[in-house]
């Protein structure tokens, strides 16, 4: 472990149990021991109880039963600024930042909350976010910056502000792979100043090689606690992946989903060039191709871009220059990594099943019949974990919340759907679903554009693929330039 080890350990989870209003149990009388100067990393599949649980330890939410003791000391967290005080910071997955305001006012009001100085903390939480490769000016506000800017200065805060341990919800999920790896590092020069870290992540061969213990979660309740010291490198993998899933790690299909001849052109990007919300181009003269029954992937070296260029090709917003051709009449659909842009937390699982058909006419708001019967189909089509389809989407885990939206859309018949980080912040199950329902929408003839910053999708889904990097598409055998991209992929 760590440098700064100590024997007892600096904060202990008793019998903590987290039970929503109408019986959902997110977590059965866990127990957690974190020591001083470690990286603890929380495993388990979505819905398995992992945010639940750092929330209960950053003072977010507060546990239906349990204690939740600090130095020795029983504490109970009222809010996330008594944590703070204490010295327990929390990077949230969904960000915890606030839009409408720059990068240094978010920073400011952490410092308060706090009880440090603000303008040392701003300078060393942009120091950090630079180290991880992102140049943030502090004046931008965080509406501005791309989901992976934003989690980066989401992580930079927590780790400069926890002076005693810092708590991190998917810290690398829309990272690029370069600065997930300098994070990791960072963690570990951090530690041999006493400082802990505790982190969940779906990514286990990225973690598998950091942590000096793992707990395994499952259903809510703690499955096994490993220490990193008792086995070795070919070891770690094997048995995190046993405890999280019996199927171990492939569990997924790398070959291509079913057989279908290319059809008819769906979608053609003739010499288009994107920019992002502060005017910087983010791809540069691209011009590519997609056909019925094809899927292509663009992965994002540094993930700049992903979000900027699905919304584009959807519609959301115009290119800088270029055109983007999709055949007319045909049905777009596009799944988001963030399910708050197309959807609405507050309502239930249900309305938001049939949200577009509530819109356009096609339900009535008061056909509850109807809207039970789609929201069925879709669940057990997507084997999403739902206590009742009349909770509100945000009692959700992240990803049960993911499967709802995109078999949502998958399932209304898309000509083209859209796919955006398909696999950020998803399980080991989950990610093989995504990438089993990419293939099956592929061959029924919808065209599948997927954008995402994860190196390993093509290989998950099985498709062709291209590389952006510093705005330009290149093809990943060659590192040349694309021109154009040939719709036979």
């Amino acid at each position: 472990m760590g440098g700064g080890l100590e024997r007892e350990p600096i904060i202990v989870a008793r019998d903590v149990w987290k039970i929503y209003d109408g019986g959902y149990t997110a977590l059965s009388g866990v127990d957690l021991e974190i020591y001083g100067g470690e990286i603890h990393v929380l495993l388990g599949e979505n819905g398995a109880g992992k945010t639940t649980l750092l929330k209960i330890l950053s003072g977010a939410i507060r546990p239906s039963r349990g204690s939740i003791f600090v130095r020795g000391e029983r504490k109970i967290f009222r809010s996330p600024g008594d944590a703070l005080r204490r010295g327990i910071s929390m990077a949230y997955q969904g960000s915890s930042l606030v839009d409408g305001l720059t990068a240094e006012e978010n920073i400011w009001i952490v410092a308060r909350a706090a009880g440090i100085d603000r303008d040392e903390l701003g300078e060393e939480v942009i120091s950090t976010a630079k180290d991880l490769g992102y140049h943030l000016d502090p004046r931008s506000r965080v509406s501005t910056l791309s989901p992976a800017e934003k989690q980066a200065l989401e992580v930079s805060i927590a780790i400069n502000v926890g002076k005693l341990a810092v708590l991190m919800d998917e810290p690398t999920a829309l990272m690029s792979t370069s600065s997930s790896q300098i994070l990791l590092k960072l963690l570990r020069e951090h530690i041999n100043t006493g400082k802990t870290f505790v982190i969940t992540s779906h990514k286990i061969r990225e973690v598998a090689g950091v942590g000096d213990r793992y707990t395994i979660l499952r259903r809510g309740t703690r499955v096994a606690t490993i220490t990193r010291r008792d086995l070795d490198d070919r070891d770690i993998i094997d048995v995190l992946a046993k405890h999280m899933s019996p199927q171990g790690l492939e569990t997924y299909s790398l070959g291509t989903f079913g057989t279908i001849d290319s059809g008819e052109e769906i979608l053609y990007v003739d010499n288009a060039s994107i920019a992002d919300d502060r005017g910087i181009e983010i791809l540069r003269n691209a011009s590519f191709r997609l056909r019925r029954g094809e899927i292509l992937a663009i992965v994002s070296i540094d993930g700049r871009g992903v979000k900027e260029i699905c919304e584009t090709i959807y519609g959301l917003r115009r290119p800088r220059s270029g055109k983007i051709y999709v055949k007319p009449g045909a049905r777009i659909r596009y799944i988001p990594s963030d399910v708050s842009r197309v959807s609405i937390l507050d309502m239930p699982v249900a309305i938001n099943i049939s949200l577009r058909s509530i819109v356009s006419g096609r339900i009535a708001l008061l056909d509850l019949e109807e809207i039970e019967a789609r929201a069925h189909r879709i669940i057990e089509a997507s084997k999403a974990n739902i206590p009742s389809i009349w909770k509100p989407l945000k009692s959700l885990s992240g990803g049960n919340a993911r499967r709802v939206i995109a078999w949502r859309e998958a399932m209304d018949n898309p000509d083209l759907l859209v796919v955006e980080e398909p696999t950020a912040n998803l399980d080991i199950a989950s990610s093989q679903s995504i990438a089993m329902l990419i293939r099956s929408i592929a061959s029924r003839g919808a065209g599948v554009l997927v954008v995402t910053s994860e190196l390993e999708d093509p290989s998950r889904i099985g498709c062709k693929w291209l590389i952006l990097e510093d705005g330009f598409l290149l093809d990943p055998s060659s590192s040349k330039r694309v021109r154009v991209i040939p719709g036979a992929l």
